[in-house]
């Protein structure tokens, strides 16, 4: 599931129905980011194949209403995300959200420069440590975030991992699992024993000293605070 876009153009527009949509959760992403200038590109199929993802380059946040909320949701229903009440309704949807609204106030740095600068296994690793980092960042700004990132993480996150093992090779599958779900432990964004099941995959497939290496590597990413700057670390 691919979160930072670079800067794809696309000729499809926010459908009408889900313009005043779209408008709330363009002002609930400036709002979590600290931002005045993300718009947003709401409705079915927004965004491909991923609840939502955010764009540097455009600092549009694209959000597919029927990933990130369910199918046959209402344009009214996510109209209202701006009341406590509704975003309680949608955690996993309203996780999404937030989790692109942590890219667009955390991840200031350059994609392309990252990527002509680092080797491509690298650049993969950068954007993999990418995610938890905004995350554990995001919640020391916002702990009341925590709920929501935990539902994204365990209804779409999780369920996206199970896919992509079927699609990589063991090794990259086994460490992007990880990367995703083992760093959000220690990022405070979902307990072990929640995702015991899923842990139990990379157990006895990676030594237990690797599987510590790369969490440590993880931490690590986590703490960095230059934002404006990407992880010249990462191995």
């Amino acid at each position: 599931m691919g979160h930072l876009k670079t800067g794809e153009t696309r000729a499809e527009a926010t459908p009408m129905e889900w313009l005043k949509a779209g408008r709330t959760i363009g002002e609930l992403t400036n709002k979590w980011s600290m931002r005045d200038d993300i718009v947003a590109y709401v409705g079915p199929g927004a965004g491909g194949d991923a609840p939502a993802c955010f764009s540097p380059t455009t600092a549009e946040v694209e959000v597919n209403v029927d990933i990130a909320f369910g199918f046959g949701v209402k344009p009214s229903e996510i109209e209202k995300l701006n009341e406590r009440k509704a975003q309680y309704e949608f955690p996993k949807g309203t996780g999404a959200i937030m989790h692109e609204a942590f890219h667009a106030r955390f991840s200031r740095w350059s994609m392309p420069q990252a990527h002509a600068e680092l080797k491509s296994d690298e650049y993969q690793a950068l954007i993999l440590l990418e995610e938890s980092r905004i995350e554990f960042q995001g919640l020391k700004s916002m702990p009341t975030a925590r709920p929501f990132l935990r539902s994204c993480a365990m209804e779409i996150v999780i369920g996206d991992i199970k896919e992509d093992m079927e699609k990589e090779t063991p090794t990259k599958s086994l460490t992007n699992l990880v990367g995703l779900v083992h760093a959000r432990i220690d990022a405070g964004i979902l307990d072990a024993h929640e995702v015991a099941g899923v842990m139990g995959l990379v157990a006895g497939q990676i030594p237990s000293e690797t599987i510590e290496q790369l969490r440590t590597i993880a931490r690590s990413a986590q703490m960095h605070e230059k934002h404006k700057e990407y992880l010249c670390s990462i191995s």
